[in-house]
């Protein structure tokens, strides 16, 4: 099992993103804040931050502080639930453990693809 949001995560995680097929016409992308990382994790003591920008039928994951078209803010705990498939991120998002920024109509726009990476991103084995 890959560690959620080590540099292992995100090798496979960027992996598993570039082979994901996606109907994206309109380039897009989405960023994620992951606050609160447990002092047990490599990034203790810090925030992580990446963005997947989706374009040409294809996404590609990297790790920035760039904001994307949508911001996405959360607790690492909250996060690592997500990322495993145990809490769902709609249900995350009525719960208000997820802020949510940027142009938020791309969440309903665009919400087949979204649907399409949280499956490849869980593929990683958080």
């Amino acid at each position: 099992m890959t560690d959620y949001l080590t540099d292992e995560w995100f090798a496979t995680a960027a992996e598993r993103v570039s082979q994901t097929p996606l109907d994206s016409a309109e380039p897009v992308s989405f960023s994620y804040h992951v606050t609160d990382i447990p002092d047990s994790h490599p990034h203790s003591g810090t925030a992580v931050s990446y963005r997947i920008d989706l374009a040409g039928g294809g996404a590609e994951l990297r790790v920035t502080d760039e904001p994307g078209d949508v911001r996405f803010t959360i607790a690492y705990p909250i996060a690592q639930q997500v990322a495993d498939g145990s809490l769902s991120g709609s249900r995350a998002f009525l719960d208000g453990s997820i802020r949510v920024g940027g142009d938020v109509s791309l969440l309903i726009s665009r919400a087949g693809e979204l649907k399409a990476l949280n499956g490849a991103l869980g593929a990683t084995d958080a």
